[in-house]
């Protein structure tokens, strides 16, 4: 299962417990107490008649179900944001299969960009100010006229500030800093060593460092580990959280701190 895949399963969960929970607000709204409670037209409780302590109940166990209504509506709305949060993430993480591919596209859209803005202030300044000129595209025109609207001396005017191009610059610097370390944890290959008789195993093509123990770790052990980042993994049999070189030599200190768990 690639990481689109992974995303779209994601996506489906959280579209499905949004869905179980608005039927059980439903429900709840839609109780034999609440019907019971419309059904009475607001009656009042008739103190001490026979009646009361079941018409007492009655109301409590409504009051509860529609407590219990708005709850699950609640989380059913919660769900649903976190389905559109999921769908809409642009985000390119490093465990997506297609990362660099990804990424590499994303870097030439922002120097693209970046070129764009350069030219536009280079134009605008050779030109002094007459944007019909620009060989830029008519939509960065029509946003050069509205921004410049006020302004006191419009040929001076920068269509583009500094701070402007220095973060687009660091940006693209950043990008290409993460592209390359991704191209270089690409070549990687999945190694395994065995320390006090714990295997701690870089595995590359699961993306993530795992901790093998010879049985359950005493707790001061199992703290350290979430500490950390790990998380118990039922399907692995073992620790196991993102991989990375620094937690690969805090795994070895780790196994070399303590004495042998066979």
């Amino acid at each position: 299962m690639n990481y689109e895949e992974k995303k779209e399963q994601r996506i489906e969960r959280y579209e499905r417990l949004a869905e179980k929970h608005q039927e059980l607000s439903n429900a709840y709204c839609n109780s034999h107490s609440i019907q019971t409670l419309r059904g009475m037209a607001g009656e009042p409780i008739k103190v001490g008649h026979h009646s009361e302590g079941r018409h007492r109940r009655l109301v409590e166990r409504g009051h509860n179900d529609m407590r219990k209504s708005i709850d699950h509506s609640k989380t059913s709305e919660y769900y649903i944001r976190k389905a559109e949060a999921a769908r809409n993430n642009k985000a390119i993480y490093s465990d997506d299969e297609d990362a660099i591919e990804k990424l590499s596209m994303r870097i030439e859209e922002l120097v693209e960009i970046h070129e764009t803005m350069k030219t536009a202030n280079a134009e605008y300044r050779k030109y002094k100010g007459d944007v019909d000129r620009m060989s830029v595209s008519e939509r960065i025109k029509e946003t050069i006229r509205r921004n410049r609207e006020g302004v006191h001396n419009p040929e001076k005017y920068k269509p583009f500030a500094s701070y402007c191009l220095t973060n687009s610059n660091a940006n693209i610097k950043r990008l290409k800093r993460r592209l390359e370390a991704l191209q270089k944890a690409s070549q990687d290959v999945t190694t395994e060593i065995t320390i006090n008789g714990i295997t701690i195993v870089d595995n590359v093509e699961d993306k993530r460092l795992q901790m093998f123990f010879n049985g359950k770790p005493p707790k001061e052990i199992r703290t350290k580990l979430k500490r950390h980042g790990f998380r118990w993994a039922m399907s692995k049999g073992a620790w196991q959280r993102y991989r990375c070189s620094y937690v690969m030599e805090w795994a070895k200190e780790m196994a070399e701190s303590i004495s042998s768990m066979k």
